[in-house]
Parts: structure tokens; sequence; C-alpha cells
């Protein structure tokens, strides 16, 4: 379950003030005039009171798009994370943190000049502005305890999350792969499987994956070949996509899904040029 986290935040720049602005997200620290000569950057600070229902062998997880540049994140008085890098989501395992009533989440958010955040470099050397505040989407995720992971939660190489690779393309067919981690955070041993669903207007292909069992506290990469036939491949002038929709079964529940959009699409660089097949 994805719940928009975005409603009922307040916000200030000054964190010692009564009286903080009602807002919400996706939202930016200060509206700049047209023509940016002198782009605001400092310290501004956001808080949300919320209540969430708790059920047996469920986790809650608090996923932020993207915050420019630099957060700090407290759950009830507990600062759970500190991220940096306003170009990269990031995902709170929440489930220990809150309560089902009167939860307080505060977000310290910087986007003064940091040599060690991307791009690095002084906003005043830049062609470009970067703005300040939680700018992208908040959202709240309900799981069960056997659950897809998500990537950069992960922070696996090449790991984490689900991943769509097609090694051989032609207007005949694709053939590759999808590998999907999936985490065992139960108190028993799992046997699960994967129904795959890779599907557009005109056409849908199922994959089921072999059975695997996964151990309490354990977690697996499940990797299941794929082959579409005559696939509808993405291009600049028809930019074709497939849903592609992953659904983690065991003894015919289904424990967890996600899903998300794919092209199909053979491109290679070749002499500083990128060629699309």
């Amino acid at each position: 379950m994805k719940i928009n986290f975005g409603s009922d935040w307040t916000f200030t720049k000054d964190s010692t003030s009564l009286h903080w602005e009602k807002i919400t997200i996706p939202h930016t620290a200060q509206i700049e005039p047209l023509v940016v000569n002198n782009q605001w950057q400092g310290d501004c600070w956001y808080q949300k009171q919320f209540d969430v229902e708790k059920i047996e062998n469920e986790k809650i997880f608090l996923n932020f798009e993207g915050v420019m540049h630099e957060a700090w994140v407290w759950i009830n008085g507990k600062l759970v994370i500190h991220h940096q890098g306003g170009y990269l989501p990031f995902t709170i395992d929440a489930t220990d943190w809150v309560k089902e009533k009167d939860n307080t989440i505060i977000v310290k958010v910087n986007n003064e000049d940091n040599p060690q955040i991307p791009p690095g470099k002084t906003l005043k050397t830049l062609d470009f502005n970067y703005y300040g505040g939680i700018y992208r989407n908040v959202y709240l995720i309900k799981t069960n305890t056997v659950y897809i992971t998500d990537a950069v939660h992960t922070n696996q190489v090449n790991g984490g999350g689900i991943l769509v690779h097609f090694d051989e393309i032609s207007p005949e067919k694709a053939s590759g792969f999808i590998k999907v981690h999936v985490k065992n955070e139960s108190n028993e041993p799992k046997n699960v499987k994967l129904d795959i669903t890779f599907s557009n207007p005109n056409h849908t292909s199922t994959f089921t994956s072999k059975e695997v069992v996964i151990g309490s506290n354990a977690e697996e990469s499940i990797v299941t070949l794929l082959e579409i036939k005559h696939p509808e491949l993405w291009g600049i002038e028809q930019p074709n996509l497939y849903d592609v929709e992953v659904k983690v079964l065991s003894e015919k529940s289904v424990l967890d899904r996600q899903t998300l959009k794919t092209g199909i699409r053979k491109a290679k660089i070749k002499k500083r040029w990128i060629l699309f097949e």
C-alpha cells in the first residue's frame, strides 16, 4: 500500500518560531523571481503530526523522492537518518519508530554550498540553480514482512528492488531476465515465488519464477528469464512502454506487489554517436 504523505505539513525557516506556515509537499523553501540573481540558501524545517494504523506482520516505510540537498529526519524525537544528495530518493524503515497515535516527524533541510554533495560547486559558479526544500513527493508505504526491497535503501551494488534487463532485442523477440530482491523479516522461513506480468494496450506476457525458500531474517535475489515475442520497442517518435507488475506469492497468498514501467530498446555508443537499433 502506497499512500501520499504530502498533506498537513508545516514549514518555517526559523525553528524557534511559534507560528509555522501550513504547506503541502512538494514544496520549495522560497519562491524566487523569474530571473534569479541571489538565490536563498540556508536551513529550513518541516513538521507533521500523524496517526498510522499498525498491524501485526506489517512494515511501515517513508519514501522521500527528493530533498534538496541535505536532510536530517527525526521521528518522535529520534534522529533516524541523515541523507546527502538532492537528486537521489531515500527510504526510512519507520516500523520501530512510529506508534498508532500522535506521531511527529521533523525534517531539517539545508541547501548551502557543500563540496561533498553533487554538483559540488558553489552556486555562484553554476549556470543553473538548485533550490531548497522537500521538492518531490513523500509516501508512506506499508508492506508485509516478506516484501520486495527498495533499491536505494538496500544499498547493494546491482541489487535491491526490481532489475529488468534485456540481452537480445530484435523485432521478433526480446529476451533477458528480471531480478527481484525479496526480504523475509518474519519469524519463520517462507516458500515464495514470483508472478510477473509485462503488459501494454496490445499485448500481455506472463512469467512465473522458480519457488525458493527464504529463511527468517534472510533475503534472496530471484532471477527469472524473460522472452517477449514481437516487442513494441521504445523510440523517440513512439515511446512505447510496458507496465511491469511483480507479485510475491506464498501458498497462493499475495504477500507483496510492485509495479513499474519499462521500455525495450537496444542502444549503443559508437564514435560519439548514440545509435538505436
